[in-house]
């Protein structure tokens, strides 16, 4: 089980917090694997910071690059979020 550092924008991240988000779509450019945490951490693009707000999830499931027709790049992770930090955004 390995642990990924990600950014994640502020509208994809408060869709994850609001629970209507149980997905992430990523360039698979860090082997992920079911089992491996994700450390989300949310990043303003409009500011180049992060704002302090980070959620930490493991991959449930995975769909890889050239099943069902998705890229070979990519891959679709279900996420179970395991513990979140949602104070005040900087």
């Amino acid at each position: 089980m390995q642990r990924h550092d990600l950014k994640t924008w502020p509208r994809q991240f408060s869709a994850i917090i609001a629970g209507s988000k149980k997905y992430e779509l990523r360039v698979n450019d860090r082997n992920f694997q079911e089992g491996d945490e994700l450390m989300l951490q949310e990043w303003d693009p409009q500011t180049g910071r992060y704002t302090g707000r980070h959620i930490l999830t493991a991959i449930g499931y995975m769909t890889r690059g050239g099943e069902f027709g998705l890229p070979e790049n990519l891959c679709v992770m279900s996420l179970q979020i395991q513990w979140w930090n949602t104070g005040n955004a900087a």
